[in-house]
């Protein structure tokens, strides 16, 4: 329940900011009020993602399906609001970590999908983690900056919520490439050790022909009148007709 329940807090936080970056400048008071509403469900929903991986190695009950849903949710809720927000309030600066993050997202999705065509896993690494960690800081971090620019916070504060948000999300951009060529290595690797053996499968292959080389290469001496009646007996003999020829001495 948990992991859909971030799914689908993943859309409606994105519509709170798209609502928000509508009216700020129409209405400062509403769009701060809905920054703020985006960030306690925000801190909400990452809070389930901790309490999900906690519960679930708490009652032994982790699966693989269970991970697979877990890593969805957590990409559906933070490519939503990313999106979002570099709609509607982000720098260029801060755009551009976010098509890294999301981009580098969606090839690992595929190279997940990719794999376990072949039944190969691609296991989450440490970076991996870190990157999750500073990722859902520097979204918290910047609606934080948001809400206290629009409430018109002391300078000070909003001054450290926007360097915060700058550093936690490059941070995760940082990450995101780092792991994500360690993810691109890791499939490379497991979809090579998948593929059959070239050489092992060429020897199996001579290896079936051998017998019919071996008797395609045996023949009778053609100067030897007596190999040659002995390969008509035996080809009287696997003919079947049960009819002893004319050098059978056992009649």
């Amino acid at each position: 329940m948990l992991t859909i329940f971030r799914m689908i807090m993943g859309p409606a936080l994105a519509a709170l900011v798209l609502v928000a970056g509508a009216v700020l400048y129409s209405d400062r008071l509403l769009a701060g009020f809905l920054f703020s509403l985006t960030l306690a469900l925000f801190a909400l929903a990452a809070a389930t993602d901790w309490l999900d991986g906690w519960l679930a190695r708490k009652l032994d009950a982790v699966t693989p399906m269970g991970a697979a849903l877990d890593h969805i949710a957590d990409k559906v809720l933070i490519a939503s609001i990313l999106v979002a927000l570099a709609y509607s309030a982000l720098p260029i600066d801060l755009t551009a970590a976010a098509v890294i993050i999301v981009a580098r997202d969606l090839a690992v999705a595929g190279l997940r999908e990719g794999l376990s065509s072949t039944g190969g896993t691609l296991p989450v690494n440490t970076l991996g983690k870190w990157k999750a960690a500073a990722e859902m800081a520097g979204v918290g971090a910047f609606l934080a900056y948001q809400s206290a620019a629009l409430f018109q916070a002391p300078a000070n504060v909003v001054l450290g919520l926007d360097w915060a948000a700058r550093l936690l999300l490059w941070a995760a951009a940082g990450a995101a490439l780092v792991s994500g060529a360690v993810y691109a290595l890791a499939a490379a690797k497991r979809a090579s050790s998948a593929r059959p053996n070239s050489t092992m499968l060429s020897r199996m292959i001579t290896a079936r022909k051998t017998p019919m080389a071996m008797t395609a290469s045996i023949s009778f001496p053609r100067n030897s009148q007596k190999g040659i009646r002995k390969a008509l007996v035996r080809r009287s003999n696997r003919s079947g007709a049960g009819a002893p020829g004319p050098d059978c001495h056992a009649c």
